[in-house]
């Protein structure tokens, strides 16, 4: 597993660990964002090519990471990716993204350790905010379950989308 420093969040069974992702590790992550939200696209009957998380391209993954995105693996014991999570801080608020498990490792905890890992690395934030799809009750719940609450919803993409946010440790020292 990774080294005990560069480890941000753990699974309550010590079985996967969460750390800051590297540059190598892209290719990785975008294999397993891409058939996480593949299963989503099939589930909710939808063409996977026309979900913006399978259609991104690796070199976009590229472009974020020059830009200083800050991406997130879960590992298993062999580190291998087995989940992932993003974010970026933007006036006090972390913009967090593409949170994505392989199938065959949900409900162990992983998703809320990408969560947590992603929370712990900017506790400078004021506030945390992201999407998901409004059918998507798995993940709502999970987000609900870690503080998040709903803050609007979209259906200007063609599909519908559920805003959800919450209020993060920082304090804005211009006020």
């Amino acid at each position: 597993m990774t080294e005990d420093a560069d480890v941000v969040a753990t699974t309550p069974d010590g079985a996967f660990d969460v750390r800051m992702a590297t540059r190598a590790e892209l290719s990785a992550l975008h294999a397993v964002q891409r058939t996480a939200f593949r299963r989503i696209a099939l589930v909710l009957g939808m063409d996977p090519a026309e979900l913006p998380p399978v259609a991104e391209e690796l070199r976009h993954l590229e472009d974020l990471w020059d830009k200083g995105m800050v991406f997130l693996v879960a590992v298993d014991s062999l580190d291998e990716v087995v989940g992932t999570v993003r974010g970026e801080l933007t006036g006090g608020t972390v913009h967090v993204g593409r949170l994505a498990v392989l199938s065959e490792y949900r409900q162990r905890g992983i998703g809320t350790a990408l969560m947590n890992g992603l929370e712990a690395l900017f506790p400078q934030a004021e506030r945390f905010e992201l999407f998901t799809g409004a059918e998507a009750s798995v993940p709502i719940h999970l987000y609900e379950k870690l503080g998040y609450s709903v803050t609007g919803t979209d259906s200007s993409q063609g599909w519908d989308l559920v805003w959800l946010g919450k209020r993060g440790r920082g304090t804005r020292r211009d006020r």
